[in-house]
């Protein structure tokens, strides 16, 4: 019955990881159902349905209008009222500090998901950390409060000593943008430096029970002090399983289920989600093959979170949690003796610069795993596990899954959701060959850095620029440094590498606007016309149609749907089965009502970035495999 659990218990931890978990449960659930015997049945199903019950219930939230602050981070603090919580975007959060009492004069705000094929899903995050809302800086009142833990989390006793108080603050709320401290402190180092302290210090108490008690009212005691987060949490619960049951597959089960009945987006989170395939491989794999097996499963996770994983990291990652966890003791310390804080604040800033000049970007490695992999990997893990030889056969498919597009033996088009932006991603078969068109605004860089690293870019051919407003050329320079680029297009010059060509369509003449003056290019692949618009207006539309005979079955739309641009005789001349709008929230009114009526009269069918996310076509025999971010899939037929 307890492998029945636990494989109940790992399924619905693989579950969370996708985008349809009822879903997911739903198909592989069945097979650990038939598969049990008649009364072990019963149970498994019983559990399989209130694991889909809790799914669909989501809790109400509640607003409050005061609160203390709890959190700090790079670009906003969270702020808590009993155990209901909310973010608040500041502009300098250095000038906040722990317990300050925070008075909020405006209704919550909704956090709402950006719709993408990866990234960072804002509403999880909310769910698994309490956050009920989002609020504005310029509706919030501050008041300071003098206490104790006030003190202690503005520096203690070095609180003159700025340098230790910007390191300080880092250790503890992760105010830095730096990657490398940033996984040791979402992975509960405080936590795991205090555990460590209370296990030296109750070795001496020889009654065992006591000393567990004295062990566990001590952290609650320090979780207090941060207000129960969920990595907290986490560090309590854990404790509990492992001292309440013996069993290992019982406390696994027990981890998983019942923060997944607190809160299904927490094993979503880091916090969770690595410790707990920690303890799976530890558990299931056997000793010899261990290590390697972790490493990889790690890995795997990073890849299917992050869409990047750092080998090199991996392998030093006991190492460096150790060198934190002394810093961070170092810290400690310093709040109470002053004369130590010049030393922490050097040790900190030290393996900092070490790690920047480490040469991992070397080893760096891009893609991430698809809900289908892990779909597949998850059925033949439940087909096969009572078979020896074969039980381990899902890891190579999970290998494989990160590179799936250098085997892909079809061109493919994705427009990226870049917001109220452009971008677009055109690759020929088996990847040989990537051009990006557009790289969106600035506040899309870390989306779509995400988004493409998500798909195994890390070279490409060719970035086309197709004009200088922000909302295409916004993240040039970030590509720049985070791709291998072969060229950079600002020109109107056809773009051809292994397997693609992109033709320049010019107008023949020099506008005086940025928008009308952008480059427009058109492509065919597998025999599917592709047009790009980029922010042409009607004057470039009514010159390009003049010089060139132009029809094409896919139309990116110009200017994000506005209305001056895509003219009732340009659609109707172009004979276009397709069209795409990349467009997202503003203020603009675009798409245009009157774009739209145009393409209603000449039954266009039209899909929207704001509405659907990412959208790829993949061109097949004279058809289009047609996905979105929001689940859309349809095949076209474009050649008759």
């Amino acid at each position: 019955m307890r492998q029945r659990i636990l494989a109940v218990s790992l399924l619905t931890l693989f579950a969370m990881q996708v985008r349809q978990p009822a879903l997911f449960i739903l198909m592989t659930g069945s097979i650990l159902v038939f598969q049990a015997d008649q009364r072990k049945r019963i149970f498994v199903f019983l559990l399989l349905t209130l694991i889909v019950i809790r799914l669909n219930l989501h809790v109400n939230s509640n607003v409050f209008t005061e609160g203390v602050v709890v959190e700090i981070n790079p670009s906003s603090i969270v702020v808590q009222h009993h155990l209901d919580r909310v973010l608040i975007r500041v502009e300098d959060p250095s000038i906040y500090h722990a317990f300050d009492r925070v008075v909020i004069d405006e209704d919550f705000k909704p956090i709402e998901s950006r719709i993408g094929d990866f990234g960072f899903v804002a509403r999880q995050w909310a769910r698994a950390n309490r956050i009920q809302g989002i609020v504005d800086e310029s509706n919030i009142v501050r008041f300071c409060r003098n206490s104790i833990l006030h003190y202690l989390f503005s520096g203690g006793v070095a609180h003159h000593d700025m340098a230790f108080v910007s390191a300080w603050r880092d250790l503890i709320y992760d105010t830095t943008q730096d990657h490398s401290i940033t996984g040791f402190i979402s992975l509960g180092l405080q936590f795991s430096l205090f555990l460590s302290l209370m296990h030296r210090l109750t070795q001496r108490i020889r009654q065992q029970g006591i000393a567990e008690c004295v062990a566990f009212g001590s952290l609650c005691l320090f979780s207090s002090f941060f207000a129960f987060p969920l990595t907290s949490l986490r560090f309590i619960f854990f404790f509990l399983s492992s001292r309440l049951c013996r069993d290992r597959y019982l406390s696994l089960s027990m981890n998983i289920l019942f923060f997944f009945f607190y809160e299904p987006a927490t094993l979503t989170q880091w916090t969770l989600l690595i410790p707990l395939v920690y303890q799976s491989t530890t558990l299931l794999v056997p000793k010899p093959r261990r290590r390697f097996v972790r490493i990889v499963v790690i890995a795997l996770v990073f890849m299917r979170s992050n869409a990047i994983v750092d080998p090199f990291a991996l392998l030093l990652f006991p190492v460096l949690r150790t060198l934190y966890m002394l810093i961070s003791g170092l810290f400690w310390l310093s709040l109470l003796l002053p004369n130590l804080s010049y030393l922490s604040t050097f040790a900190y800033r030290t393996l900092e610069s070490l790690l920047i000049r480490l040469p991992i970007e070397s080893f760096l490695i891009t893609g991430t795993i698809p809900d289908s992999f892990l779909f597949l990997s998850v059925l033949l893990l439940i087909s096969l596990s009572f078979h020896r030889r074969y039980r381990y056969l899902f890891i190579p498919i999970l290998l494989i899954a990160p590179f799936r597009m250098y085997l892909n033996p079809f061109p493919s088009v994705v427009f990226l959701n870049a917001g109220q932006g452009d971008a677009m991603l055109v690759r020929s078969s088996f990847a040989r060959c990537t051009i990006i068109l557009d790289t969106g605004p600035p506040y899309e860089e870390r989306n779509l850095l995400a988004t493409l690293r998500s798909k195994s870019v890390s070279d490409i051919d060719a970035m086309i620029i197709t004009h200088a407003d922000a909302d295409h050329s916004g993240n040039m320079e970030v590509f720049r440094h985070e791709f291998d680029i072969g060229s950079i297009v600002t020109g109107r010059k056809d773009v051809e590498c292994e397997g693609l060509l992109l033709k320049n369509l010019d107008p023949g003449v020099v506008f005086d606007d940025e928008n009308a003056d952008s480059l427009v290019y058109a492509t065919s692949l597998n025999g599917v016309r592709f047009l790009f618009m980029a922010d042409a207006d009607i004057r470039s539309e009514e010159r390009i149609m003049n010089r060139y005979d132009l029809t094409t079955d896919i139309v990116k739309l110009g200017h994000h749907g506005s209305q001056t641009s895509s003219s009732q005789d340009f659609i109707g001349r172009l004979q276009a089965k397709f069209a795409i709008i990349s467009v997202g929230k503003n203020n603009y009114g675009h798409p245009s009502q009157l774009v739209l009526q145009r393409l209603d009269a000449f039954r266009l069918d039209f899909l929207t970035t704001r509405d659907e996310g990412d959208i790829t076509f993949t061109p097949i025999g004279g058809y289009a495999l047609i996905t979105s971010s929001d689940g859309m899939i349809q095949i076209r037929k474009f050649i008759e």
